[in-house]
């Protein structure tokens, strides 16, 4: 099923995958997870531990010598709420929170100011991660459906 997920979205006509632009809504069928706020985990007990938001995160990032984890997803993205799934394990969350600050922003309703944030940090198709430096610098990408041992590659690449 997972690589059904990949392949459908590589292809850009795909609905619910790709660079949606359109504002219409998402199919019922679909659930975006809410992350968590900032105060409701620890780094160490296996769940992500999430910025608020955009300031708050290289804040924190800065305060705290990591890079900044910044997850694009849509309610609309099959392959997005996948990836979120991976999120939940206990390896995947540890590693993101030993080394970065995760930051969710959700662009399901392909705003104004969706498309600006998805343009600020070159993210052209869903699922995105950028990872980048607290200074600003892009020092990792992911822009498909991956699992979970190539999350972790991933992870392990980009913290160097």
């Amino acid at each position: 099923m997972r690589l059904l997920l990949v392949i459908g979205c590589l292809a850009t006509s795909t609905p619910g995958c790709a660079d949606r632009t359109s504002s219409a809504p998402p199919p019922s069928n679909v659930a975006i997870a809410k992350p968590a706020t900032s105060g409701s985990a620890s780094p160490t007990d296996g769940r992500l531990v999430w910025a608020p938001d955009e300031e708050a995160g290289f804040a924190r990032a800065r305060s705290e010598g990591k890079r900044v984890m910044v997850h694009f997803s849509a309610s609309w993205c099959t392959p997005c709420v996948e990836l979120e799934r991976m999120f939940e394990d206990a390896d995947v969350a540890r590693s993101i929170n030993a080394a970065f600050v995760p930051l969710a922003l959700d662009v399901s309703d392909g705003s104004d100011e969706d498309m600006a944030a998805r343009d600020r940090y070159g993210a052209k198709t869903l699922p995105a991660i950028v990872f980048i430096s607290a200074d600003g610098k892009v020092v990792g990408r992911l822009s498909e459906l991956v699992d979970k041992q190539g999350l972790l590659d991933l992870l392990a690449r980009a913290k160097r």
